[in-house]
C-alpha cells in the first residue's frame, strides 16, 4: 500500500589509489561503477558511503578525497552520498593511530565537505552527525557547527559558517 523505492547502500569508501586497496574492501572502483550501472538500469536507488579520512591520509588530504569520491559516485549515476567521519575505537584504527597513521577528522573538515557535496546539485548528500562532538576541539562553537550541519542535512542547502576564534 505504501509508494516506496528500494534503494541499496554501497560502500565506496574512497577513491584513493593506494587507500581503498589498504582498507582491504576486496572492490575496485569498475566494481563500484559496475554495480550502480546496473541498479540503476533496474530503477534501483542507489547510497553511496563515502569516509571522511580514512587511514594514512592528512586533514587536507582526507578533504580532497573525500571530494575526489563525492565526484565519482555522483558521476557513476548515485542518488544520495552519506558522508562517515571515521571514528577510532575498533582496535585497527588504534593501532594504525597508535603509529601515526591515521587521526579522526575536524568537525571544519566534515563542514567543508559536505558544503561541497550540496554545491554539485546532483544529488542529495548528507553527513554522518552520530557522536559529533568527539570531532570538535571547541566548546563554543561546537553547538553552532552541530546545528549547521543539520540544518544542511534537512536542507540540502549551504547554511553561512560558523565564525569562531578556534
Amino acid at each position: 500500500m505504501l509508494e516506496g523505492r528500494l534503494q541499496v547502500a554501497i560502500g565506496l569508501e574512497t577513491v584513493h589509489p593506494e587507500v581503498l586497496p589498504a582498507l582491504n574492501k576486496g572492490m575496485k572502483l569498475e566494481d563500484f561503477k559496475r554495480s550502480v550501472e546496473y541498479l540503476g538500469t533496474h530503477g534501483i536507488s542507489i547510497r553511496a558511503f563515502i569516509l571522511l579520512r580514512p587511514p594514512f591520509l592528512s586533514e587536507a588530504e582526507g578533504l580532497e578525497w573525500a571530494c575526489r569520491s563525492i565526484d565519482f559516485a555522483f558521476a557513476c549515476g548515485v542518488d544520495i552520498c552519506s558522508l562517515i567521519p571515521v571514528r577510532s575505537g575498533n582496535g585497527a584504527l588504534d593501532l594504525l593511530a597508535a603509529d601515526g597513521y591515521f587521526s579522526e577528522p575536524s568537525i571544519r573538515s566534515l563542514e567543508r565537505v559536505l558544503e561541497y557535496g550540496l554545491s554539485l546539485g546532483k544529488g542529495l548528500v548528507f553527513a554522518d552527525l552520530w557522536d559529533l562532538e568527539r570531532f570538535s576541539g571547541c566548546s563554543r562553537c561546537f553547538s553552532s557547527r552541530k546545528d549547521r550541519l543539520n540544518r544542511m542535512n534537512l536542507t540540502q542547502e549551504p547554511v553561512k559558517p560558523v565564525s569562531c576564534s578556534c
